[in-house]
């Protein structure tokens, strides 16, 4: 404000400075604060000025700034050109060999006398020689002197060579001219260049072609080696030479092809999320941003905002967003042209007050498949904003979530709708189970689900990976229901015939045997399968009650194929091996008052024990068991 007569002006320079998050930082630099005063003071001090010729990159900034010198001196030298150039060759030498201070030895060696016009490029410092004080010369910034070297090389490198030196000074390793490539690139963007062309002349158009032609190659190459955080640090980078040349058409031509940006494991600062920001705003190709652990701030994430509705899958898991942070995700989620399918926000620091604002935006949202909220400090207050999503969201199929705020007790977090005349069942992290895959389903009051969403449970202490192969499993139950089949059907064709030579009681038995085995096949296995393959065409088997007389049967139905096999085999065993209990020994034979023994069995664990332990197992687990039996039939 210091550096303006007019508050006014002042003040419209700094909202200017403040909504540019890139030229916003460098106003915490007193250096800084002066060049910004001087390059952008005058964009605000006429009447007819044009919004779209103020500064928006450090390039154009820097190109205003010099303007500025050569235009306030050009009375005191003939030739602003030479003298520019001169001092871009020595300050391109002090970036190659990683020097910022030069001595009156470096200014005579590139015929440069101190002068009025030099004093806008350097500042004069006191330093020490051999014991003796000495003057000194260095820029006002270390970026200043980046800047002038790469204008210097760009007027006089030949076009022809510009391609060869890109590449060589790209190739150094300790990034010494990484922001000098930025302002090189920065260089072949026409208001870049339009300033300083007054007194410099115009900038070669074929060096202009080639640098942009370079930079459109790197782009490609680095967008293509992104398996390391060096490889995404070098594309990032790039990003930043598109950034630099405000060039819509060369940024979606580099990026044409290119469907995701991961730049997971990578610390992101806001200036780096203002770059990503303006390519991500030209190119609308990509269809997946993966910013997984890469430290942004809520400052981060504003930048990123009016554009994150362009993606379909969007991870932002593991960023300290908070509540704030999550708000600006829930205005991309409540544009109309939101694409987002896919959302990650696990490990976000996300807290009831923010899921209610997530719910809120959601209920106009239309795309969103599923949504991690996992790790999250969500309580039991956040479940009415849950159940509200879950009653209202058209396309929702997934919610993932572990919390370890929801209380031990599923049955505390069932909360009764009157109006709608609905209850949400949500089964907390911490039950004691085996289970990682369970669901939150919402029953109508005639105990049909009105909707059923999956939702995965984490349990403490589990990474919350299933160990199963659900490939492998499928394997294996095809292997078990064909191998069953081929196997019992003729068995039972064969005992019910009664010509087997055995006994009427064994043969009775072994035919109870096989049919239970068929029985499981059919309830555990075929019964779980054809509403998973055609949810639309069983629209019965999404009733509670079906789901609760399945459940039943199957449980019936194991417990009958246990123990008839049980039964089956202490009866053998007892008449194989105490052969001198039975009056006429033999496989057929039994004692009088035990020929009966195996049918008895049989009758006594169909009609007794099986429907005892379908009963009970029910009981037991009827708030669990019901759910994850219907619900994940329905939106498994």
């Amino acid at each position: 404000m210091k550096h303006f007569d007019d508050q006014t002006v002042a003040a419209a320079v700094f909202k200017h400075v403040k909504e540019n998050e890139i030229l916003y930082t460098m106003s915490y630099n007193p250096s800084y604060c002066w060049i910004l005063a001087l390059a952008l003071g005058p964009f605000f001090t006429q009447r007819d000025r044009d919004p779209q010729q103020i500064p928006k990159t450090i390039n154009q900034l820097y190109s205003y700034y010099i303007y500025s010198i050569l235009k306030n001196h050009s009375r005191e030298i003939e030739n602003p050109r030479d003298v520019l150039l001169r001092v871009g060759q020595m300050a391109f030498r002090g970036v190659s060999e990683k020097r910022t201070v030069f001595t009156d030895g470096d200014l005579n060696n590139y015929n440069l006398q101190p002068s009025q016009i030099l004093s806008g490029f350097l500042m004069e410092l006191l330093g020490r020689e051999d014991s003796a004080q000495c003057v000194v010369y260095t820029f006002p910034h270390l970026t200043i002197q980046e800047f002038a070297a790469a204008v210097a090389q760009f007027l006089t490198i030949h076009p022809e060579d510009i391609l060869k030196f890109l590449t060589e000074v790209h190739n150094t390793t300790d990034g010494r001219f990484e922001v000098f490539l930025r302002f090189v690139a920065g260089l072949s963007s026409p208001m870049t260049a339009r300033g300083l062309e007054e007194f410099l002349g115009p900038f070669p158009h074929e060096t202009t072609c080639r640098v942009m032609d370079w930079v459109k190659e790197e782009v490609k190459r680095q967008s293509g080696n992104t398996s390391s955080e060096a490889g995404k640090r070098r594309l990032l980078n790039t990003f930043h030479y598109l950034f630099e040349s405000q060039n819509r058409e060369l940024a979606q031509t580099a990026l044409g092809s290119v469907e995701e940006l991961s730049f997971s494991g990578m610390t992101l600062i806001p200036v780096d999320c203002a770059v990503l920001s303006h390519v991500v705003r030209l190119c609308d190709t990509i269809k997946r941003l993966d910013l997984l652990y890469c430290h942004i701030l809520c400052e981060g994430i504003q930048q990123l905002g009016p554009w994150l509705h362009k993606f379909q899958v969007l991870s932002l898991g593991r960023n300290d967003l908070g509540d704030s942070g999550v708000k600006l995700v829930s205005a991309a989620l409540g544009n109309p042209e939101c694409k987002i399918q896919t959302l990650n926000l696990n490990h976000v620091e996300l807290t009831d007050s923010g899921a209610e604002d997530l719910a809120s935006a959601l209920s106009t949202n239309r795309s969103l498949i599923e949504l991690d909220l996992g790790w999250n400090p969500l309580t039991d207050q956040s479940v009415p904003a849950i159940r509200r999503l879950i009653l209202t969201h058209p396309s929702l199929e997934q919610i993932i979530s572990n919390s370890q705020g929801f209380r031990n007790d599923p049955g505390s977090a069932v909360i009764w709708d009157t109006d709608l005349k609905c209850d949400l069942i949500i089964i907390s992290s911490v039950m004691q189970s085996d289970i990682n895959q369970l669901a939150i389903a919402i029953f109508s009051r005639d105990r049909r689900i009105f909707s059923a969403k999956k939702i995965r449970m984490v349990l403490p202490g589990s990474d919350g990976k299933d160990d199963k192969d659900p490939e492998m499993e499928n394997r294996m139950k095809s292997v078990v229901l064909l191998f069953s089949i081929t196997v019992n059907a003729p068995t039972i064709v064969i005992l019910s015939r009664g010509k087997c030579g055995r006994s009427k009681t064994v043969t009775r038995y072994l035919l109870a045997m096989s049919a239970s085995d068929i029985a499981v096949v059919f309830l555990d296995v075929i019964l779980m399968k054809i509403p998973k393959a055609f949810p639309d065409d069983f629209p019965f088997l999404f009733y509670v009650r079906v789901c609760r007389t399945h459940v039943f049967l199957m449980q019936a139905a194991t417990d009958c194929s246990v123990w008839f096999t049980v039964a089956f085999t202490f009866d053998r065993f007892e008449a194989f091996c105490f052969q001198d209990l039975l009056p006429n020994p033999g496989p057929n034979a039994f004692p009088p008052g035990k020929q009966h023994f195996t049918c008895g069995s049989a009758v006594v664990i169909c009609c007794v024990w099986c429907p005892w332990c379908g009963l009970l197992y029910i009981g037991e687990t009827s708030d669990k068991r019901n759910l994850i039996s219907s619900s994940t039939i329905a939106a498994a």
